[in-house]
């Protein structure tokens, strides 16, 4: 289904989502993850607000994205990271690029393999994670089984039932 800009997906309890973006950057949504979409522009840093929940982010060519979310933002310059928005607390787990983690009271630039949480009305503070991956388990395990994108099966280069399914 085609996310119009401006437009918000709610992923419930229970439940998860991929989402492909024109750009070909693949966000996977952990269970009770809320985000905003805005226009996604060739060459121009793309925005997402991220009200609540979890996030996985790859993409294998680096791309530019900026992540809004209530307590710190997040602006990635890199291929794959995870953020998390808990009650009072941001988290990022950057896996490979770099992400720029900032809010009014400080900012950190993170690499490969690093972590970092930010707290309402505090600056973002780096934290070590023995297994970083564990933060994004729920996506590793999920990978997306059908090219989400109608193009992808033109005509009759797809069953029925995948046809179906797209529609």
């Amino acid at each position: 289904e085609a996310i119009c800009v401006g437009a918000s997906l709610r992923v419930g309890g229970n439940s998860r989502a991929a989402v492909l973006l024109s750009n070909e950057t693949l966000l996977r949504l952990d269970q009770d993850t809320t985000v905003n979409f805005s226009e996604i522009k060739p060459a121009k840093p793309s925005w997402l607000d991220l009200i609540s929940g979890a996030l996985h982010f790859i993409s294998r060519t680096p791309a530019s994205l900026q992540i809004n979310t209530l307590f710190v933002n997040a602006a990635i310059e890199g291929t794959e990271f995870a953020l998390r928005v808990g009650q009072d607390n941001t988290k990022l787990w950057v896996f490979e690029g770099r992400v720029r983690f900032a809010n009014p009271k400080g900012a950190l630039r993170l690499g490969p393999n690093q972590a970092a949480v930010a707290l309402a009305n505090r600056a973002p503070q780096r934290f070590t994670e023995i297994r970083p991956r564990n933060a994004v388990r729920w996506a590793l395990y999920y990978p997306p089984i059908v090219d989400y994108r109608v193009t992808a099966y033109p005509g009759d280069k797809a069953g029925p039932a995948v046809v179906q399914a797209l529609k």
